[in-house]
């Protein structure tokens, strides 16, 4: 099973207190000791990392990838549920609505940000 992340789509919904300034790097690392974690773990970030940020992830299972300068994360996250050879494998976490029909159409599980 593959778990894909629109990243600041998650880490902008509100969150308990005890979440709170989680950043990309603490989703990682809480996603690499989540139930997910036998599985992969992709999140993926708008544009590119900062300097001195993380530049991937140093959390076993998972990938940080960030999009770029020239594309969003969406259309990465779109791109990597429209190439997968098994999309049912897949499970989508996202309130975008572009990136919920990607996963829907090709039959992706889907989990909101909340």
């Amino acid at each position: 099973m593959v778990l894909l992340i629109d990243c600041y789509n998650l880490l902008h919904v509100p969150m308990p207190v005890s979440l709170a300034g989680l950043d990309e790097t603490w989703l990682c690392r809480l996603m690499a000791r989540s139930r997910y974690a036998s599985g992969r773990i992709v999140v993926v970030c708008d544009g590119t990392a900062m300097p001195g940020g993380p530049a991937g992830s140093a959390a076993p299972n998972v990938d940080l990838v960030f999009s770029g300068p020239t594309r969003s994360a969406d259309d990465v996250i779109i791109g990597l549920i429209e190439r997968d050879s098994a999309p049912r494998s897949l499970t989508v976490v996202s309130n975008d609505r572009q990136i919920q029909k990607a996963a829907r159409r090709r039959r992706a599980r889907l989990c909101t940000c909340e």
